[in-house]
């Protein structure tokens, strides 16, 4: 969805990413050692959705890994941070991933067109998922 991303600027873009619980920051998951996800809070996302912010962003799980909640609990995680930062709203946006963002109480927010083709651009509250969170665990 970035074509002009290079693998050079991306890699540049996480050395920055070195603090916890902050804007600009990506959470990996390590599974016996080895990485198994990953999923980022941003400023930007695109340059197409600025000013927006800030965003969920990057989020991948290898392929052999999919399909265990892996995703689930990296995008809980970092909403959760979000939570913890203060920020009243978290966007994302996705080309094909609506209805997994959607189970996790992520809403639609707007469809659009970006260079990579269309996309779907969701958003959530931090702290109404976090209190449907502890609603569903009846706590």
């Amino acid at each position: 969805l970035l074509p002009h991303w290079s693998e050079a600027e991306a890699l540049a873009e996480l050395q920055t990413h070195r603090g916890r619980c902050q804007v600009d920051t990506t959470r990996i998951a390590l599974l016996d050692g080895r990485l198994a996800g990953s999923v980022s809070l941003v400023t930007e996302d695109h340059p197409q959705f600025s000013p927006l912010a800030p965003w969920l962003a990057s989020l991948y799980v290898p392929p052999d890994e999919r399909r265990r909640g892996l995703g689930e609990v990296l995008v809980s995680t970092m909403v959760d941070d979000a939570r913890l930062l203060g920020l009243r709203e978290l966007l994302l946006f996705t080309e094909d991933g609506q209805a997994f963002y959607e189970r996790q109480g992520w809403q639609v927010r707007s469809g659009e067109n970006i260079p990579g083709g269309p996309v779907v651009v969701m958003q959530i509250d931090p702290c109404a998922a976090r209190l449907r969170t502890l609603a569903t665990k009846g706590l």
